[in-house]
């Protein structure tokens, strides 16, 4: 286990602060043995701090109740050896580091222990010197830096998997020749419309959710990516509900030369370009105003201009006129309108009300008097 990384400009801070001591968990059926084995560690490394066991019964009580780093655990465990107990460490504690100090230091029992995958492997003639128990801190502390810093990896990874969570955009990546999807966030289905098993399983399904008059464009610049480019660009794609736009930020990830990777992001822009589209309609409105010949002119490219801008197709311009507002402008052919009188309210009579309705939903309701013969 080494812990290595990929090397990223992303700062990610060390989610603990410093290391702990080295906690070891000495296993023996010898007193005397285990005795000099925890002197002898705590004694050769003032940061270690050991604990004994003298089976393995008593061993799994000390790591559930203690914050174990380590295993050491002589090859001879009377009942049973080191060998077995390391599998039933692995099934219960998965990679937790394991060293085994054994006696016979011949070759056969060394193999036999790297294959059944201990951390480290040290032999020792007779009792255990200072020497031995040196070499036994060294072994012991690279197996559990090591496994620290693989921790560490993986704790980061989880995060940055969380945040991929977190986010509204797709985050996706393929690799350089489209032909395996990396990457694809769960954000994918809310902005393509489309599974995100479907785009696991072939990593060109997301082209079927292009605009079809857009998707020359998404395949020269995925072109453009595969040949070691970055791109931006921006098309329509349709969830099913009707036409979005989404804007995409991609890079190629470069390999010893080669782009192995590309990566991006996805993100939904249909409101800002209907902003936009809102803006450049106000500006063209401003334009035919200055044009306008008359009131009604006016009124009439006010209620287009509701209709076009704001996307709603019933409006109704009022022009003060003789100190009265007079409607000026309503796109009647557009409108369902029902009339019918009120009754007298607070001795007023002959109002009537116009309720005009869309989609068969009363919108807006006008209560004008100077509307009496409607």
């Amino acid at each position: 286990m080494t812990g290595d990384r990929p090397s990223s400009s992303t700062y990610v801070r060390a989610l603990e602060r410093g290391d702990p001591a080295v906690t070891v968990l000495c296993v023996t059926p010898d007193e005397s043995t285990l005795g000099d084995l925890a002197d002898g560690l705590e004694s050769a490394e003032p940061g270690v701090e050991a604990f004994e066991a003298r089976t393995t019964v008593e061993a799994f009580h000390v790591l559930e109740a203690e914050d174990v780093g380590c295993v050491v655990s002589t090859l001879d465990l009377g009942d049973t050896d080191g060998l077995d107990f390391l599998a039933q460490v692995r099934q219960a504690y998965g990679a937790l580091p394991f060293v085994l100090l054994a006696e016979d230091g011949s070759e056969p029992v060394a193999a036999e222990a790297v294959n059944a995958g201990v951390d480290g492997y040290v032999p020792y003639e007779g009792d255990p010197g200072r020497s031995e128990f040196e070499t036994l801190v060294d072994r012991i502390e690279t197996v559990v830096d090591d496994y620290r810093s693989h921790q560490r990896f993986e704790d980061a990874t989880e995060l940055l998997f969380r945040l991929t969570e977190y986010t509204t955009d797709t985050l996706w990546m393929f690799t350089g020749d489209w032909s395996e999807t990396v990457v694809i966030n769960d954000a994918y289905e809310d902005i393509w419309g489309r599974s995100q098993a479907g785009v696991v399983a072939d990593p060109g399904d997301f082209l079927e959710g292009v605009h079809p008059a857009d998707r020359e464009l998404v395949r020269e610049k995925m072109a453009v990516l595969s040949s070691g480019e970055p791109t931006d660009l921006e098309f329509r794609v349709d969830p099913g509900d009707g036409v979005d736009w989404v804007s995409v930020h991609a890079e190629p990830v470069v390999v010893d030369g080669e782009v192995e990777y590309v990566a991006g992001y996805t993100r939904d822009v249909t409101e800002r370009h209907k902003r936009e589209r809102a803006l450049d309609e106000l500006q063209a409105v401003a334009r035919d105003m200055m044009s306008a010949d008359s009131r009604a002119e006016v009124a009439d490219i006010t209620t287009d201009a509701t209709e076009r801008a704001v996307d709603f197709s019933i409006a109704a311009v009022r022009l003060l006129d003789d100190d009265r507002l007079r409607v000026a402008g309503v796109p009647r052919h557009r409108v369902l309108a029902r009339v019918r009188p009120l009754p007298p309210v607070l001795g007023i009579t002959g109002v009537r009300v116009v309720r005009v309705f869309r989609v068969q939903e009363a919108i807006l309701v006008y209560r004008l008097r100077t509307w009496r013969n409607v």
